[in-house]
């Protein structure tokens, strides 16, 4: 199933700080293109902006959200804030259209659940790169949400809820769908001072009954924002050599490219490591001792 996962709805509703928690138990994101454009267009002086040039931002951002699509491809859920149909959505609330519509949604397809945040005036503000008043916002919502079910894709409403909430049903409406956001046996490591911020791990095929289980090395680099297979190796008794790689740090080598295990314990907690969640903690804490 599609991985990439989008965060829709009005401006002002909560959908960056649901994606900031997101980030912080580890999962992939992909940020909103729009605020990017307006600080990039204000900072150079150009006029790709709501205020100046609504159809000229809306290419941008089009644009810009094409090249998001291409950077979350990944066997693990990424989650964007805004997708493709979006910036279509802005077109149409300019009174536009894009010739590349049916386009678009045959070549850029996205995961078939939509999360949708409503709009919310009790937390909305407005700032210097969000000018639009909350009516705008509703409409806005509205649009975006009609286009997104007439693409073909389910739209799931977030309710008013604490951060931590909001994250904790959307993850679960994904494990009941069948794409648990858990990868298995992953392991998770932040490395310093290299442009690789996290190894991975992940059992390509978990319901192997084959002794010899293919395990799949990927990196996040984070200059692409992608994560890159490292290399492919068919092991023997899977699970007992994961567990024997599991005892040890991994370190990934900035110029080489080679990889080591030293031996030592693997730091099931360890300070300033968010990403090495506390259910993946217990689940390679009971893998290891299973």
């Amino acid at each position: 199933m599609n991985t990439r996962i989008i965060l829709t709805g009005g401006p002002g509703a909560g959908k960056t700080t649901a994606l900031a928690e997101l980030a912080r138990r580890g999962h992939l994101i992909r940020p909103e293109a729009g605020r990017d454009i307006i600080r990039e267009e204000v900072r150079n002086g150009g006029d790709a902006l709501p205020w100046k040039d609504a159809t000229a931002y809306a290419a941008r951002m089009l644009d810009v959200s094409k090249q998001d699509y291409q950077t979350g491809d990944s066997p693990f859920p990424v989650f964007f804030d805004r997708g493709i149909p979006d910036a279509v959505g802005y077109l149409r609330l300019i009174g536009q259209e894009t010739a590349q519509a049916a386009e678009l949604r045959e070549n850029y397809p996205y995961h078939p659940t939509v999360f949708l945040f409503p709009p919310w005036e009790a937390i909305y503000e407005n700032d210097t790169e969000r000018t639009q008043d909350f009516a705008e916002a509703v409409r806005t919502c509205d649009i975006i949400s009609d286009l997104y079910q007439k693409w073909g894709y389910s739209c799931i409403e977030i309710p008013k809820v604490p951060v931590t909430e909001r994250v904790d049903l959307l993850l679960e409406l994904l494990r009941k769908q069948g794409k648990d956001t858990d990868t298995g046996f992953t392991i998770l490591f932040f490395l310093e001072g290299s442009n690789v911020d996290i190894l991975e791990i992940k059992r390509n095929n978990p319901k192997s009954t084959d002794k010899k289980d293919i395990y799949q090395w990927l990196f996040f680099d984070r200059e692409s924002g992608v994560l890159r297979p490292l290399s492919f190796v068919s092991m023997e008794a899977g699970p007992e050599q994961v567990r024997v790689f599991s005892e040890g740090v991994l370190r990934f080598g900035n110029q080489t490219g080679s990889w080591e295990s030293d031996g030592r314990s693997l730091p099931l907690h360890v300070p300033g490591l968010p990403r090495l969640s506390i259910s993946l903690r217990t689940q390679l804490k009971a893998f290891l001792l299973s």
